[in-house]
């Protein structure tokens, strides 16, 4: 199953992709389209579905996909001018793992000759402030001269737990999709914590769907690329991780416990802009763009600094 969530007008709905667009699901559910669906109250994003209780799971996936099977011969075509939200809209973590990819963790060698092989998951944090919805335009921060990409495949929290075991973690998961760990290098490498560079607003394109596990179970092997500006910079599978998305899950909720809505970036393959020889940055008019094969199309643009730097 594939869920998206866009706003129309004053109101946010759940959507879900077609070849030609989305299919508005909550406006569809609400008239009726799907006899199952009428017995379930309808949802309006994607932050409601992973908020259901997981008793309830079940039923509300099998109404979602009537609904969008339903929808197809009607008039249920989302307008163009509806704007898609970041797929999870108010995570309380947003946790990312650095260093995960044997490809990345070689080409950083480059950098940090002395740098050791991680004998555990490297994780840091996002905040919300980082969020940003496809194809959005992200003002080039008056900060940094060093704007780098890192194409990430994303987990996405399903039900809560903590202490949750390797072997349990795919009963924790709603799901999948990309995300780009976009980084100030500079801001990122003048102390020995990353967060300033890690964080700013903007930085964490994320969507504009989620694939969810009973359509990408947990064992799949998830093809990841990034361009810019079509020129394609990195590429990886999943299968190169150094830590499995089950042996993450394992060791973050040793500390805290993961909720519905929470997201896991996994780690970027080779290709990064401060590994290259010579380095490569981003600049406003750049677009960047998160591939998969099983995930989709993450695009961000590179805008001016923006004057509301000044007014904060």
């Amino acid at each position: 199953m594939r869920l998206a969530q866009h706003r129309r007008g004053e109101r946010t709905t759940l959507t879900s992709p077609t070849p030609t667009g989305y299919i508005d699901v909550s406006g569809a559910w609400r008239h009726g389209v799907a006899a199952v669906a009428t017995a379930l109250r309808p949802i309006d994003s994607v932050d409601e579905f992973l908020a259901l209780p997981t008793a309830e799971v079940p039923a509300y996936r099998d109404a979602i996909r009537e609904v969008c099977q339903a929808a197809q011969s009607g008039d249920w075509a989302l307008p163009a001018d509806a704007a898609v939200l970041p797929v999870v809209s108010s995570p309380e973590k947003i946790l990312c793992v650095g260093l995960n990819y044997s490809s990345h963790y070689e080409e950083s060698l480059r950098v940090k000759p002395d740098l050791a092989l991680p004998e555990a998951p490297v994780v840091f944090g996002k905040y919300r402030n980082a969020l940003l919805p496809h194809d959005a335009t992200l003002p080039m921060p008056k900060s940094s001269t060093m704007l780098d990409f890192e194409a990430e495949v994303a987990v996405v929290i399903g039900r809560p737990g903590r202490g949750i075991p390797a072997e349990r973690a795919h009963e924790h998961v709603a799901g999948w999709t990309l995300i780009n760990d976009l980084t100030l290098r500079d801001l990122q490498h003048r102390t020995t914590q990353w967060t300033l560079g890690k964080s700013f607003d903007g930085s964490a394109p994320l969507g504009p769907i989620l694939v969810t596990v009973d359509e990408l179970p947990m064992e799949s092997d998830i093809d990841i690329s990034l361009t810019v500006n079509g020129e394609v910079l990195q590429q990886g599978r999943t299968s190169d991780l150094i830590f499995s998305v089950p042996e993450i899950i394992a060791y973050a909720s040793q500390a805290m416990t993961l909720r519905p809505g929470d997201i896991i970036a996994t780690g970027t393959p080779a290709g990064v802009g401060v590994a290259r020889s010579p380095q490569r940055f981003l600049v406003p008019g750049d677009v960047v763009e998160v591939h998969s094969a099983q995930l989709g199309l993450l695009r961000t643009t590179i805008g001016g600094p923006s004057d509301a730097e000044d007014d904060r």
